[in-house]
């Protein structure tokens, strides 16, 4: 039952989701195929310098161009998405 309630709101989500990985596949997958699949640190470290980068360097058309960090500041600078607030 609780599925048949959540349905719309994945339904409206999901092409979001879709985009984000899709944008991952074709920005760094695809990118790094050199990286040894049996070398897990290293894969994470680099994913990791990605994600840090597509969201407090890279500038994204749909939000203006700005970076999702520059535009959560300037449109919700109550929100908790601060730079200093992130363990990287």
């Amino acid at each position: 039952m609780l599925f048949k309630k959540l349905l719309p709101l994945y339904n409206a989500i999901s092409r979001y989701i879709e985009r984000s990985n899709r944008t991952l596949q074709e920005e760094f997958l695809n990118t790094h195929l050199d990286l040894p699949a049996y070398d897990t640190e290293q894969f994470n470290s680099k994913l990791m310098e990605n994600l840090i980068s597509h969201n407090t360097k890279r500038v994204h058309k749909g939000l203006g161009n700005l970076s999702p960090i520059d535009f959560e500041l300037k449109y919700y600078p109550e929100s908790q998405m601060y730079a200093t607030r992130t363990n990287a």
